[in-house]
């Protein structure tokens, strides 16, 4: 390497990198790359040991797995808190746009009270096929990776909650409802 430290090596590697990943090179090794992946298996796997020597290094002292100092009572530190947190925001958006960001029962736009519905029932399905540690953001790339499939759309909270709760949301008996009085005072007449 022609630098032996300093900003310099730094600049040095990640252009090295970027020229490899240009030319469809594992950008560690150099070697050729199967897929759309940066890196080669063997360096995937090397780096993978690396980081998880590390990391239970850094959760037997009692750090974050990154090696920072933790947020008090939780297992982060604060800086991948935050960077969790708007990988999330980021997948959700993502998602959302992808579904036309409006709950299909309702109308709500709002960011913060839309979520994603299965729309045939089977979250438990889906659950058992994620795994049990599943979280949002599994399902949001999951989600992204099938390409918006159709067994999924937007609903807000509430009325996720109460086709959850109930099997149907009031605004659709609301719409029953007023169909329903609509036809028959037109038959009254």
């Amino acid at each position: 390497m022609p630098y032996a430290s300093g900003k310099k090596r730094i600049d040095y590697q990640r252009d090295l990198r970027n020229k490899r990943a240009a030319k469809g090179l594992c950008t560690r090794c150099g070697e050729k790359v199967k897929g759309i992946r940066l890196d080669c298996e063997r360096c995937l796997r090397n780096a993978n040991r690396l980081v998880q020597v590390i990391v239970k290094r850094n959760l037997k002292k009692g750090r974050c797995r990154c090696g920072r100092k933790r947020v008090s009572l939780k297992k982060v530190c604060q800086r991948c808190r935050d960077n969790s947190r708007d990988i999330l925001r980021q997948l959700k958006e993502q998602v959302l746009a992808g579904y036309g960001k409006r709950c299909v029962c309702c109308g709500e736009t709002i960011y913060e009270f839309l979520s994603i519905d299965h729309k045939y029932n089977d979250g438990a399905d889906d659950r058992k096929r994620m795994g049990a540690k599943s979280k949002a953001a599994s399902l949001y790339r999951t989600i992204i990776a099938e390409g918006f499939p159709d067994r999924y759309q937007i609903l807000c909270y509430n009325c996720n909650m109460a086709k959850g709760f109930f099997g149907y949301c009031p605004h659709q008996k609301l719409e029953e409802y007023a169909i329903h009085n609509s036809e028959s005072t037109s038959m009254d007449r």
